[in-house]
């Protein structure tokens, strides 16, 4: 399961190999930027569900 998401990430350019693992690129880390803060904003809204 890990193996097929790294695949599609590395596919789709959010990550790369570095050494003996990953690293986000310009464009993961663009993405993570903008998502994050609704992760954020999730755990603030869980309790009231």
């Amino acid at each position: 399961m890990l193996n097929a998401q790294l695949k599609e990430l590395l596919e789709a350019g959010s990550v790369e190999k570095v050494g003996g693992g990953y690293a986000l690129t310009a464009t993961g880390r663009d993405l993570f930027d903008r998502l994050e803060p609704l992760g954020d904003r999730a755990i603030d809204w869980a309790p009231t569900l």
